[in-house]
């Protein structure tokens, strides 16, 4: 009962914000711009991407190198510039936060709230790893003050150093973002222990599960840290079990040392603590009726849909069927290009041959589109 008044909740949210929602993302032939609800072009569209931050009601117009990152209030049009913003890079406590670089700083911006978390080191490129977050970043270098002089006293430049090298850390997954490991890897290998048919040694092996093609939610049994031909494998509370080197060792070679390390029965292990899962009955298919009384059919209530129907001369009509009767036309969009409608988004995509698409919002309740009226005739648009 909790959770289907949660999901009723995110919905009321959900139409809420589009209700308060006064500026809207468009694209022209792949490029972003903002409109607002009277087609008035705020933004140009010259961005490469718009995402759009539901939980706060905003929008990201981001990928343009000559100009700043902007947010955009969807609700008042206030604009915030940065010099780089990615959304969605990392989830703390399952709430998504963006990266943001600006003034040679970096933070992460919470995209439910407006907490920010001040980055004391490069971290970029995170990964959600069960309890934990991982992240690349390049180590920090000492400050590289001169201490050789010449003949005459005069400090001698510095050194030219190497670039740090990209290195790999795991952070608590709370907004202390604590390193949780003293050293730095380049790669990693999760292991889980998972129930398969019994070898004749009598043990469960593990499953490997490389992260880089599939991000597995669930809390790892182990974990090997590996850089360059030294190996750190942990549990999975991070707790050092061994190091230990094996030079160009494949991911099977890994493993099989591991398991050799670990000295347990994976088998007893795993069957003493796995127990199935409760079945859960389903409710009936069918509608309990009285013996010998057919069952009722209720008509549902008429709801209102948009639709796209492509006309005989090729053109295709966008339109709102208000009742069963009335069908209301909204526009129509030139023969030899098709129009593709999002009714959950509320967005229509134009899908030409040859250049990139473009892509605009419009009313939920009637259908009227959210686009600067200087781009309909460019799309082939004619409002009806």
């Amino acid at each position: 009962m909790k959770k289907y008044f949660f999901c009723i909740l995110l919905i009321i949210g959900f139409y809420s914000m589009n209700a308060q929602q006064n500026y809207f993302p468009f694209s022209i032939s792949g490029k972003h711009g903002v409109t607002d609800i009277s087609g008035n072009e705020i933004i140009k569209p010259i961005y490469d991407n718009s995402t759009i931050i539901v939980a706060k009601n905003q929008i990201y117009l981001t990928g343009l190198e000559a100009k700043p990152s902007v947010i955009v209030d969807a609700k008042t049009g206030d604009k915030q510039f940065f010099k780089y913003v990615f959304s969605n890079q990392v989830k703390i406590k399952d709430v998504p936060y963006s990266l943001v670089f600006n003034n040679g700083k970096r933070f992460l911006l919470s995209e439910e709230s407006i907490k920010i978390i001040n980055l004391d080191e490069e971290y970029w490129n995170f990964k959600n790893i069960g309890n934990y977050i991982i992240a690349e970043y390049y180590p920090k270098r000492p400050s590289s003050k001169s201490t050789s002089y010449d003949k005459k006293g005069n400090p001698l430049p510095p050194k030219i150093e190497e670039m740090p090298k990209k290195t790999s850390t795991i952070l608590a997954n709370n907004e202390s973002l604590k390193r949780l490991v003293k050293n730095s890897f380049d790669s990693f290998i999760t292991m889980y222990k998972k129930p398969e048919q019994k070898k004749e040694d009598g043990l469960v092996h593990v499953q490997l599960i490389n992260l880089e093609d599939f991000n597995k939610p669930t809390p790892f049994d182990f974990i090997v840290l590996t850089k360059g031909n030294t190996h750190n494998l942990y549990d999975g509370k991070l707790v050092l079990i061994k190091t230990f080197v094996l030079a160009k060792a494949t991911e099977e070679q890994l493993l099989d040392d591991c398991i050799k390390i670990v000295k347990q029965n994976l088998a007893s292990s795993f069957n003493d603590n796995y127990s199935a899962p409760p079945m859960v009955m389903g409710s009936p298919t069918g509608v309990s009726t009285r013996s010998g009384e057919p069952s009722r059919i209720e008509k549902k209530p008429f709801k209102p849909f948009f639709y796209t129907e492509k006309l005989g001369n090729g053109k295709t009509l966008f339109a709102l069927q208000e009742t069963e009767e009335i069908s209301k036309q909204i526009l129509e969009l030139e023969a030899g290009v098709r129009l593709y409608l999002n009714d959950k988004e509320h967005t229509l995509t134009i899908i030409p041959k040859e250049e990139e698409n473009s892509r605009f919002s419009f009313d939920p309740k009637t259908g009227v589109i959210y686009l600067p009226k200087a781009y309909l005739i460019t799309l082939g648009l004619t409002i009806i």
